[in-house]
């Protein structure tokens, strides 16, 4: 996993809600978002102490 990746689309989903979409983006992109920022808070949980995610 790329964490540097995960953070850029989580940027860039971010920024198509705020500015792009509005006043009212669709839920649809709006839940991807919150997806995103999901499994991204649960990055560092699915990977051992060497680094190699768990199966």
């Amino acid at each position: 996993m790329r964490a540097d990746l995960c953070i850029k689309a989580i940027r860039l989903g971010k920024l198509v809600v705020r500015q792009l979409l509005n006043p009212n983006p669709p839920s649809t992109m709006t839940a991807l978002v919150a997806l995103m920022l999901l499994h991204d808070s649960r990055r560092n949980a699915r990977l051992d102490e060497a680094g190699d995610l768990i199966s």
